[in-house]
């Protein structure tokens, strides 16, 4: 259509998104087709947000072919176009994809602040949507006050109606004292019900006011708990992602100036240590943005089937040198036919972090239990160690930001204290929960709870 009316800027935009199709089912050569003959037609059109959208299309396009300095470039072309226009839905795409791009340089600084400008902006756009709600209700709240001011006017004016009539009452009172009777309580009858109407509309408007109050109160709450986990977050950044940099900066020092004083031994030791804490280091920046992209709305549970005994399977022998350092061994038991309805890659990250806490907290020579059962159409998959367990003070503050929830294991190992808050919210966005239960000196279980395939059928049907 756009071709038959000459509508180049049209073509661009319809050539945009055929790439970003093409992007989204990974046929890159399509998409690169189509991006490029935007930007070639893009030449006679003056609007900064089609040209920008070109540029973010084939930043996208390098990123999900890992051309990262390429994806990097677009981006920055972008930026200035967006910017300028003010269209902060671009702005958000442009700082995530800039992220995401350094992240994958292994530039977790630059990623880091992209994703800082990327935070920002979302939080703009959520104050803004507030402030427009709490004007929305403002606004409300005066136009119900006015109304109601009305009502008592009309109320006044009846009032005055009803002591002209009494007037005429007693003026006419010698025509006839079974006239005046029958008017003086035709006159009471309606004075009656207009009062019961009034009440009834006063008691009506006065609910409204206290539901209306309510709902700011709540906003005002919800406000809060947001501002209270966005202190926690900072703190945690603060503190744990400052630790790890300092370690890593201490062991290169020690290197770089006393290396040729430094036995095999201790070179060997450093270097380990460099490894370990920048693994703790890449762990805690990856939980980060995972839970910032929970906290923004960008991630989402795709739902599939799958074998619970299998997704297990697969997920374990990640911590094959974890178990072999401190000798523990898993004991399974897993249906073979059992099935899941969830996202198979959120489950599995729910189960990695579970698992991975069990082996830290488990003493040397131990074991852990992987069993799984249906019952009311939900799986429960339990994860069970026998350590040191958990606290009851530390229990109840589980899986939020507290940093008092943070300890080390039977070793020494460290946490991100994300962890288990990444693990309640992924459950939530799969429609389903976590549960601990734990004794001090005898364990803990984890019981990770999400819907079977039963369940998929029944909403079917």
């Amino acid at each position: 259509m756009s071709r038959r009316v000459n509508d180049n800027e049209g073509i661009v935009l319809s050539l945009i998104n055929t790439g970003n199709i093409y992007i989204a089912i990974d046929e890159f050569e399509q998409a690169e087709v189509s991006l490029r003959e935007a930007q070639r037609l893009s030449s006679s059109i003056s609007s900064g947000y089609t040209k920008s959208r070109i540029q973010i299309g084939l930043g996208k396009l390098k990123l999900a072919t890992n051309h990262y300095d390429e994806s990097i470039n677009y981006y920055r072309n972008a930026l200035p176009f967006a910017l300028k226009v003010k269209a902060n839905t671009q702005l958000l795409e442009i700082y995530k994809g800039l992220s995401e791009a350094w992240k994958g340089k292994g530039d977790y600084r630059r990623a880091y602040e992209h994703l800082e400008l990327f935070t920002s902006i979302t939080d703009s756009i959520y104050n803004e949507e507030n402030n427009n709600r709490l004007n929305m209700l403002r606004v409300s709240f005066e136009s119900e006050n006015t109304e109601r001011d009305n009502q008592l006017l009309k109320q006044q004016n009846i009032f005055s109606q009803l002591a002209l009539k009494r007037q005429q009452t007693i003026r006419n009172l010698f025509i006839g004292f079974s006239v005046i009777v029958i008017v003086f309580l035709v006159v009471l009858y309606s004075f009656y019900q207009s009062k019961n109407r009034k009440s009834k509309l006063l008691a009506e408007r006065n609910e409204q006011i206290i539901r209306q109050k309510d709902e700011l109160n709540k906003l005002y709450k919800e406000q809060f708990k947001l501002n209270e986990t966005k202190n926690k977050f900072f703190s945690i950044v603060a503190h744990d992602l400052k630790s790890p940099f300092q370690t890593i900066l201490g062991f290169s020092e020690l290197l770089s100036s006393e290396y040729e004083y430094l036995s095999e031994e201790q070179r060997i030791e450093s270097a380990a240590n460099i490894l370990k804490v920048s693994n703790e280091a890449f762990r805690l920046i990856e939980n980060l943005l995972e839970w910032g992209r929970t906290q923004t709305g960008a991630t989402h549970a795709t739902f599939k089937l799958f074998n619970v005994r299998e997704m297990v399977l697969t997920t374990t022998p990640v911590f094959d040198p974890q178990l072999e350092r401190k000798k523990l061994k898993i004991v399974y038991d897993l249906p073979p036919l059992l099935q899941g309805w969830a996202d198979p890659d959120m489950i599995m990250a729910v189960v990695r972090n579970v698992v991975s806490n069990a082996i830290k907290f488990s003493p040397v020579e131990s074991q852990i239990e992987i069993s799984a059962r249906m019952s009311n159409n939900m799986i429960y998959l339990s994860i069970s160690d026998h350590g040191e367990g958990i606290p009851e003070d530390i229990l109840n503050r589980l899986f939020t930001l507290d940093p008092r929830v943070q300890r080390s294991g039977t070793m020494g190992e460290k946490g991100t204290g994300l962890g288990l808050t990444l693990c309640k919210e992924f459950m939530e966005l799969n429609q389903g929960d976590i549960k601990a239960i734990s004794e001090t000196g005898k364990g803990s279980l984890f019981t990770i709870i999400f819907q079977s395939v039963n369940s998929r059928n029944k909403m079917k049907s």
